[in-house]
């Protein structure tokens, strides 16, 4: 019975409560999605979802996660569903 329920916790997956950067991207990138998505929004006029963003030689979903740490960090928030709206100026970048 212990050992049963032993294997139960283990399964159980932990949720993180803060969104966190991707291990697998390289800082140089997370600028160029940081500046994309500045300015698909239109310098922050306009909230954009992530399959709006194109920046070269990074994924849709690469995107998408980076936009969840961007506004957990405060340079975003998340607006109408899935659209984000970056809190930042394009001149900071």
């Amino acid at each position: 019975m212990k050992e049963n329920n032993e294997k139960e916790v283990r399964r159980k997956r932990i949720k993180r409560k803060h969104a966190l950067p991707r291990g697998d991207i390289k800082f140089e990138n997370e600028i160029a999605i940081l500046r994309g998505f500045v300015e698909f929004s239109d310098k922050g006029t306009k909230p954009v979802k992530y399959n709006e963003i194109r920046v070269v030689k990074v994924h849709k979903t690469i995107i998408s996660s980076e936009l969840n740490f961007f506004a957990d960090i405060g340079l975003a928030e998340k607006v109408k569903g899935s659209r984000y709206n970056p809190l930042l100026k394009q001149s900071i970048l």
